[in-house]
């Protein structure tokens, strides 16, 4: 593991502001407003690991036809503890969390 976050950084994974609803990703350096975040997202490769957790967002803040949609990983999970992680992200952030599958050989 000392390794893996040598490659990505030691700063958190994700900080939620309750105060002020933000929520910051320090690793990709994004900070969104709750209101921002649509989904937590459970990407899993044929049900083989590593399962990734990202949150999905969308920015229309202009309220334009041309909003962006935002994938912005989170972090990675081994083992059985993924759907756990990202139940309890959701959970906490009050946030639908949708579990995609797809063939391994595509991610």
């Amino acid at each position: 593991m000392n390794w893996i976050n040598q490659l990505n950084g030691t700063a958190d994974y994700i900080v939620l502001d309750k105060v002020t609803g933000e929520v910051a990703l320090p690793r990709v350096g994004l900070v969104l407003s709750k209101m921002e975040i649509k989904r937590i997202v459970e990407l899993v490769p044929d049900g083989r690991s590593p399962h990734q957790i990202a949150v999905l967002i969308k920015d229309d803040v202009a309220l334009q036809p041309t909003a962006h949609w935002v994938y912005a990983y989170v972090f990675s999970s081994f083992g059985g503890t993924s759907s756990k992680l990202a139940k309890k992200l959701a959970d906490g952030l009050s946030i639908p969390l949708e579990k995609l599958s797809i063939p391994y050989q595509e991610s």
